[in-house]
Protein backbone atom coordinates (compact mmCIF):
# COMPACT_ATOMS: atom_id res chain seq x y z
CA UNK A 1 0.00 0.00 0.00
CA UNK A 2 1.57 3.41 -1.01
CA UNK A 3 1.09 6.84 0.71
CA UNK A 4 -1.13 7.64 -2.34
CA UNK A 5 -3.45 4.90 -1.94
CA UNK A 6 -2.62 4.69 2.37
CA UNK A 7 -6.21 4.22 3.89
CA UNK A 8 -6.12 6.46 7.38
CA UNK A 9 -8.65 3.81 8.81
CA UNK A 10 -5.39 1.81 8.96
CA UNK A 11 -4.12 4.49 10.98
CA UNK A 12 -6.64 4.54 13.10
CA UNK A 13 -7.10 1.11 13.74
CA UNK A 14 -2.89 0.90 15.02
CA UNK A 15 -3.41 3.77 17.22
CA UNK A 16 -6.79 2.25 18.83
CA UNK A 17 -5.18 -0.89 19.88
CA UNK A 18 -2.19 1.39 20.93
CA UNK A 19 -4.43 2.87 23.27
CA UNK A 20 -6.02 -0.63 24.22
CA UNK A 21 -2.54 -1.40 25.26
CA UNK A 22 -2.16 1.21 27.16
CA UNK A 23 -5.38 0.83 28.78
CA UNK A 24 -5.48 -2.39 29.50
CA UNK A 25 -1.95 -1.85 31.47
CA UNK A 26 -4.23 0.19 34.00
CA UNK A 27 -6.28 -2.83 34.78
CA UNK A 28 -3.15 -4.65 35.47
CA UNK A 29 -0.60 -2.23 37.58
CA UNK A 30 -4.11 -0.57 39.41
CA UNK A 31 -3.81 -4.04 41.04
CA UNK A 32 -7.44 -5.10 39.62
CA UNK A 33 -6.18 -8.79 39.42
CA UNK A 34 -5.16 -9.01 43.54
CA UNK A 35 -8.80 -7.30 44.26
CA UNK A 36 -12.10 -9.43 45.05
CA UNK A 37 -14.44 -8.61 41.97
CA UNK A 38 -17.11 -6.33 44.44
CA UNK A 39 -19.02 -3.05 44.23
CA UNK A 40 -19.34 -0.61 40.52
CA UNK A 41 -15.70 0.00 40.50
CA UNK A 42 -14.24 -3.06 40.10
CA UNK A 43 -17.23 -3.95 37.56
CA UNK A 44 -16.55 -1.54 35.51
CA UNK A 45 -12.83 -2.18 35.40
CA UNK A 46 -13.87 -5.94 34.49
CA UNK A 47 -15.73 -3.88 31.46
CA UNK A 48 -12.74 -1.98 30.91
CA UNK A 49 -10.54 -5.03 30.48
CA UNK A 50 -13.09 -6.97 28.82
CA UNK A 51 -13.19 -4.22 25.85
CA UNK A 52 -9.21 -3.41 26.06
CA UNK A 53 -8.01 -6.84 25.70
CA UNK A 54 -8.65 -6.62 22.30
CA UNK A 55 -5.11 -4.98 21.67
CA UNK A 56 -2.87 -7.86 20.16
CA UNK A 57 -5.99 -9.55 17.97
CA UNK A 58 -6.58 -6.07 16.56
CA UNK A 59 -2.51 -5.69 15.93
CA UNK A 60 -2.67 -9.44 14.81
CA UNK A 61 -6.02 -8.97 12.32
CA UNK A 62 -4.45 -5.31 10.80
CA UNK A 63 -1.16 -7.76 10.19
CA UNK A 64 -2.99 -9.88 7.99
CA UNK A 65 -5.16 -6.91 6.63
CA UNK A 66 -1.64 -5.40 5.19
CA UNK A 67 0.56 -8.50 4.38
CA UNK A 68 -2.01 -10.83 3.27
CA UNK A 69 0.05 -10.35 -0.14
CA UNK A 70 3.41 -10.62 0.20
CA UNK A 71 5.30 -13.21 -1.60
CA UNK A 72 8.01 -14.90 -0.94
CA UNK A 73 11.19 -12.93 -2.13
CA UNK A 74 14.74 -11.31 -0.66
CA UNK A 75 13.13 -7.88 -0.23
CA UNK A 76 9.99 -9.79 2.16
CA UNK A 77 12.59 -10.21 4.57
CA UNK A 78 14.04 -6.97 4.79
CA UNK A 79 10.38 -6.13 5.90
CA UNK A 80 11.35 -6.83 9.37
CA UNK A 81 14.27 -4.61 9.28
CA UNK A 82 12.36 -1.38 11.21
CA UNK A 83 10.52 -4.51 13.54
CA UNK A 84 13.63 -4.78 14.80
CA UNK A 85 15.68 -1.75 14.57
CA UNK A 86 12.91 0.27 17.02
CA UNK A 87 13.29 -2.94 19.53
CA UNK A 88 16.61 -2.53 19.60
CA UNK A 89 16.76 1.00 20.03
CA UNK A 90 13.60 1.00 23.00
CA UNK A 91 15.64 -1.93 24.31
CA UNK A 92 18.54 0.57 25.22
CA UNK A 93 16.20 3.23 26.30
CA UNK A 94 14.58 0.62 28.72
CA UNK A 95 17.99 -0.34 29.97
CA UNK A 96 18.94 3.13 30.92
CA UNK A 97 15.73 3.63 32.75
CA UNK A 98 16.70 0.62 35.04
CA UNK A 99 20.16 1.61 35.63
CA UNK A 100 19.37 5.15 36.48
CA UNK A 101 15.87 4.43 37.95
CA UNK A 102 15.72 1.09 39.92
CA UNK A 103 19.54 1.25 40.25
CA UNK A 104 20.09 -2.18 38.51
CA UNK A 105 23.49 -3.05 37.29
CA UNK A 106 23.67 -4.42 33.62
CA UNK A 107 26.68 -5.47 32.01
CA UNK A 108 27.35 -6.07 27.91
CA UNK A 109 26.59 -9.92 28.37
CA UNK A 110 23.51 -9.91 30.76
CA UNK A 111 22.38 -7.38 27.98
CA UNK A 112 23.24 -9.40 25.18
CA UNK A 113 21.22 -12.39 27.12
CA UNK A 114 18.24 -10.12 27.39
CA UNK A 115 17.99 -8.69 23.97
CA UNK A 116 17.53 -12.52 23.08
CA UNK A 117 15.32 -13.35 25.77
CA UNK A 118 12.65 -10.89 24.94
CA UNK A 119 11.29 -10.69 28.47
CA UNK A 120 14.78 -9.17 30.98
CA UNK A 121 14.71 -5.85 30.22
CA UNK A 122 11.17 -5.31 29.11
CA UNK A 123 8.21 -7.81 29.45
CA UNK A 124 6.30 -5.93 26.59
CA UNK A 125 8.68 -7.84 23.79
CA UNK A 126 6.83 -11.19 24.44
CA UNK A 127 4.76 -9.61 21.10
CA UNK A 128 8.36 -8.91 19.07
CA UNK A 129 9.15 -12.25 20.31
CA UNK A 130 6.21 -14.01 18.67
CA UNK A 131 5.91 -11.41 15.56
CA UNK A 132 9.34 -12.49 14.60
CA UNK A 133 8.05 -15.99 14.13
CA UNK A 134 4.78 -14.81 12.19
CA UNK A 135 6.61 -13.13 9.69
CA UNK A 136 8.55 -15.55 8.94
CA UNK A 137 5.56 -17.83 8.30
CA UNK A 138 3.67 -14.81 6.51
CA UNK A 139 4.74 -16.01 2.98
CA UNK A 140 3.79 -19.61 3.93
CA UNK A 141 0.39 -18.82 5.29
CA UNK A 142 -0.60 -16.68 2.15
CA UNK A 143 0.29 -19.48 0.02
CA UNK A 144 -1.81 -21.76 1.68
CA UNK A 145 -4.42 -18.99 1.50
CA UNK A 146 -4.62 -18.26 -2.25
CA UNK A 147 -4.14 -21.49 -3.65
CA UNK A 148 -8.08 -21.99 -2.14
CA UNK A 149 -9.84 -21.15 -4.70
CA UNK A 150 -13.76 -20.40 -3.70
CA UNK A 151 -14.66 -18.27 -0.56
CA UNK A 152 -16.27 -20.79 0.73
CA UNK A 153 -13.21 -22.63 1.14
CA UNK A 154 -11.31 -19.87 2.66
CA UNK A 155 -14.29 -19.73 5.22
CA UNK A 156 -13.72 -22.99 6.16
CA UNK A 157 -10.20 -22.19 6.56
CA UNK A 158 -10.78 -19.55 9.24
CA UNK A 159 -13.67 -21.19 10.60
CA UNK A 160 -10.99 -24.05 11.32
CA UNK A 161 -8.90 -21.96 12.91
CA UNK A 162 -11.17 -21.25 15.43
CA UNK A 163 -12.47 -23.57 15.78
CA UNK A 164 -8.95 -25.06 17.00
CA UNK A 165 -7.41 -21.79 18.51
CA UNK A 166 -10.67 -19.48 19.85
CA UNK A 167 -13.45 -22.05 20.60
CA UNK A 168 -11.90 -24.49 22.92
CA UNK A 169 -11.54 -22.36 25.88
CA UNK A 170 -15.08 -20.99 25.28
CA UNK A 171 -16.68 -24.62 25.00
CA UNK A 172 -14.27 -26.02 27.33
CA UNK A 173 -15.41 -24.13 29.77
CA UNK A 174 -19.10 -24.87 29.99
CA UNK A 175 -18.09 -28.84 28.90
CA UNK A 176 -14.99 -30.42 27.77
CA UNK A 177 -15.43 -31.57 24.59
CA UNK A 178 -12.92 -29.49 21.96
CA UNK A 179 -8.85 -30.27 22.12
CA UNK A 180 -7.49 -27.43 22.98
CA UNK A 181 -3.56 -28.04 22.14
CA UNK A 182 -3.59 -25.30 18.85
CA UNK A 183 -4.88 -22.31 21.50
CA UNK A 184 -1.45 -21.27 21.05
CA UNK A 185 -1.25 -20.66 17.56
CA UNK A 186 -4.08 -18.14 17.64
CA UNK A 187 -2.05 -15.42 16.18
CA UNK A 188 -2.49 -17.36 12.80
CA UNK A 189 -6.26 -17.83 13.06
CA UNK A 190 -6.43 -13.74 13.65
CA UNK A 191 -3.88 -13.16 10.85
CA UNK A 192 -6.03 -15.50 8.33
CA UNK A 193 -8.81 -13.38 9.71
CA UNK A 194 -7.51 -10.15 8.65
CA UNK A 195 -6.39 -11.67 5.39
CA UNK A 196 -10.15 -12.77 4.76
CA UNK A 197 -11.73 -9.43 5.74
CA UNK A 198 -9.06 -7.61 3.37
CA UNK A 199 -10.53 -9.78 0.18
CA UNK A 200 -14.07 -9.90 1.40
CA UNK A 201 -15.23 -6.50 3.33
CA UNK A 202 -18.34 -7.54 5.31
CA UNK A 203 -21.65 -6.17 3.81
CA UNK A 204 -23.07 -4.36 7.13
CA UNK A 205 -23.28 -0.83 8.60
CA UNK A 206 -21.19 0.48 10.64
CA UNK A 207 -23.41 1.38 13.28
CA UNK A 208 -24.95 -1.96 13.44
CA UNK A 209 -21.39 -3.33 13.61
CA UNK A 210 -20.43 -0.29 16.89
CA UNK A 211 -23.55 -2.00 18.40
CA UNK A 212 -22.25 -5.13 18.12
CA UNK A 213 -19.04 -4.13 19.49
CA UNK A 214 -20.39 -2.27 22.78
CA UNK A 215 -22.89 -5.55 22.81
CA UNK A 216 -19.94 -7.66 23.24
CA UNK A 217 -18.25 -5.87 25.50
CA UNK A 218 -21.11 -5.79 28.13
CA UNK A 219 -21.97 -9.35 27.77
CA UNK A 220 -18.89 -10.60 28.35
CA UNK A 221 -17.48 -8.38 30.65
CA UNK A 222 -20.80 -8.63 32.69
CA UNK A 223 -20.76 -12.50 32.41
CA UNK A 224 -17.08 -12.53 33.67
CA UNK A 225 -17.92 -10.13 36.87
CA UNK A 226 -20.61 -12.84 37.87
CA UNK A 227 -18.50 -15.83 37.40
CA UNK A 228 -16.04 -14.16 39.67
CA UNK A 229 -18.03 -12.10 41.95
CA UNK A 230 -16.20 -12.05 45.25
CA UNK A 231 -13.08 -13.60 44.15
CA UNK A 232 -10.07 -12.78 42.51
CA UNK A 233 -10.41 -12.42 38.89
CA UNK A 234 -9.88 -16.20 37.30
CA UNK A 235 -6.77 -15.63 34.39
CA UNK A 236 -8.75 -17.95 32.28
CA UNK A 237 -8.31 -18.95 28.76
CA UNK A 238 -11.95 -17.97 28.26
CA UNK A 239 -10.84 -14.22 28.97
CA UNK A 240 -7.40 -14.49 27.76
CA UNK A 241 -6.29 -13.11 23.81
CA UNK A 242 -7.12 -16.05 22.00
CA UNK A 243 -10.47 -16.74 23.24
CA UNK A 244 -13.20 -16.81 21.23
CA UNK A 245 -15.06 -13.74 23.04
CA UNK A 246 -11.87 -11.60 22.60
CA UNK A 247 -12.18 -12.35 18.91
CA UNK A 248 -15.73 -11.50 18.98
CA UNK A 249 -15.08 -7.81 20.39
CA UNK A 250 -11.80 -7.47 18.67
CA UNK A 251 -13.54 -8.21 14.82
CA UNK A 252 -16.50 -6.08 15.42
CA UNK A 253 -13.97 -3.08 16.22
CA UNK A 254 -11.58 -3.72 13.90
CA UNK A 255 -14.58 -4.09 10.86
CA UNK A 256 -16.64 -0.91 12.73
CA UNK A 257 -12.82 1.14 12.50
CA UNK A 258 -12.48 -0.05 9.25
CA UNK A 259 -15.54 1.70 7.65
CA UNK A 260 -14.71 4.97 9.11
CA UNK A 261 -14.40 7.18 6.13
CA UNK A 262 -11.76 9.93 5.90
CA UNK A 263 -11.30 10.54 2.80
CA UNK A 264 -12.84 14.11 2.96
CA UNK A 265 -10.41 14.69 5.82
CA UNK A 266 -7.93 17.85 5.72
CA UNK A 267 -4.36 16.71 4.29
CA UNK A 268 -2.84 17.99 7.63
CA UNK A 269 -5.04 14.97 9.64
CA UNK A 270 -4.62 12.21 7.75
CA UNK A 271 -1.02 13.20 7.74
CA UNK A 272 -0.93 13.53 11.65
CA UNK A 273 -2.71 9.88 11.72
CA UNK A 274 0.17 8.46 9.69
CA UNK A 275 2.95 9.88 11.57
CA UNK A 276 1.45 8.70 15.20
CA UNK A 277 0.49 5.51 13.31
CA UNK A 278 4.31 5.09 12.65
CA UNK A 279 5.05 5.57 16.56
CA UNK A 280 2.84 2.97 18.02
CA UNK A 281 5.63 -0.16 17.74
CA UNK A 282 8.00 1.74 19.03
CA UNK A 283 5.35 3.71 21.96
CA UNK A 284 4.57 0.12 22.84
CA UNK A 285 7.93 -0.93 23.95
CA UNK A 286 9.00 2.13 25.65
CA UNK A 287 5.59 2.47 27.37
CA UNK A 288 7.22 -0.43 30.10
CA UNK A 289 9.02 3.08 30.73
CA UNK A 290 6.22 5.06 31.71
CA UNK A 291 3.84 1.98 33.33
CA UNK A 292 6.61 1.38 35.78
CA UNK A 293 7.09 5.05 36.57
CA UNK A 294 3.20 6.80 37.09
CA UNK A 295 2.25 3.76 38.66
CA UNK A 296 4.35 3.24 41.11
CA UNK A 297 4.01 6.95 41.97
CA UNK A 298 -0.28 6.09 42.15
CA UNK A 299 -0.32 3.01 43.97
CA UNK A 300 1.96 4.72 46.37
CA UNK A 301 -0.33 7.88 46.76
CA UNK A 302 -3.99 5.38 46.16
CA UNK A 303 -4.03 2.70 48.61
CA UNK A 304 -7.58 1.24 47.79
CA UNK A 305 -7.65 0.17 44.01
CA UNK A 306 -11.36 1.09 43.39
CA UNK A 307 -10.23 4.34 44.48
CA UNK A 308 -7.80 4.26 42.02
CA UNK A 309 -10.06 3.94 38.95
CA UNK A 310 -11.01 7.64 38.58
CA UNK A 311 -7.21 8.65 38.08
CA UNK A 312 -7.83 6.26 34.74
CA UNK A 313 -8.67 9.41 32.93
CA UNK A 314 -5.54 11.20 33.80
CA UNK A 315 -3.07 8.74 33.89
CA UNK A 316 -3.71 6.54 30.98
CA UNK A 317 -3.42 9.79 28.65
CA UNK A 318 -0.22 11.11 29.87
CA UNK A 319 1.09 7.68 29.50
CA UNK A 320 0.11 7.04 25.93
CA UNK A 321 1.22 10.54 25.09
CA UNK A 322 4.46 10.60 26.61
CA UNK A 323 4.98 6.98 25.12
CA UNK A 324 4.66 8.42 21.44
CA UNK A 325 6.91 11.27 22.62
CA UNK A 326 9.65 9.06 23.70
CA UNK A 327 8.86 6.44 20.58
CA UNK A 328 9.48 9.73 18.14
CA UNK A 329 12.67 10.00 19.89
CA UNK A 330 13.24 6.03 18.76
CA UNK A 331 12.23 6.46 15.59
CA UNK A 332 14.54 9.54 14.96
CA UNK A 333 17.88 7.50 16.09
CA UNK A 334 16.34 4.55 14.17
CA UNK A 335 16.22 6.68 10.85
CA UNK A 336 19.57 8.66 11.76
CA UNK A 337 21.72 5.19 12.24
CA UNK A 338 19.76 3.89 8.86
CA UNK A 339 21.33 7.27 7.19
CA UNK A 340 24.59 6.39 8.57
CA UNK A 341 24.74 3.23 7.18
CA UNK A 342 23.59 4.06 3.48
CA UNK A 343 26.07 6.82 3.29
CA UNK A 344 28.65 4.40 4.49
CA UNK A 345 27.62 1.80 1.98
CA UNK A 346 27.82 4.14 -0.79
CA UNK A 347 31.16 5.73 0.42
CA UNK A 348 32.04 1.86 0.29
CA UNK A 349 30.73 1.51 -3.22
CA UNK A 350 32.50 4.06 -5.01
CA UNK A 351 35.74 3.66 -3.28
CA UNK A 352 35.61 -0.89 -4.66
CA UNK A 353 34.66 1.31 -8.53
CA UNK A 354 37.40 3.50 -8.18
CA UNK A 355 39.60 0.30 -7.00
CA UNK A 356 38.32 -1.38 -10.05
CA UNK A 357 38.99 1.44 -12.27
CA UNK A 358 42.40 1.96 -11.33
CA UNK A 359 43.41 -1.97 -11.28
CA UNK A 360 42.10 -1.76 -15.06
CA UNK A 361 44.12 1.20 -16.01
CA UNK A 362 47.55 -0.11 -14.33
CA UNK A 363 46.86 -3.80 -16.26
CA UNK A 364 46.36 -1.61 -20.05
Amino acid sequence: MNKRQRNSAVDIIRIVAFFCVVSVHFVLYSGFYNTPLLGKRMYIMQVMRTGFIICVPLFLILTGYLMGGKKLSRKFYGGIKKTLGVYLIAFVFCILFKVLYYKEAWTLKNSLEAIFSYTSANHYAWYIEMYIGLFLLIPFLNLTYSSLQTKRHKQVLVATFILLTSAPAVINALFPLLPDWWSGVYPITYYFIGVYLREYPPVIKKRYVFCLFLASILLFGSGFFLINRGELFSWSSYQDYGSLTTLVTAVTLFVFLLKIDVSSAPKGVKTLLMKISDLCLGAYLVSYIFDSYFYTKLNAEVTAVPERFKYYFLVVPVIFLCSLALSYVVNLIYKLICFICSQLVKITSKEERGCSKMHRTHKV
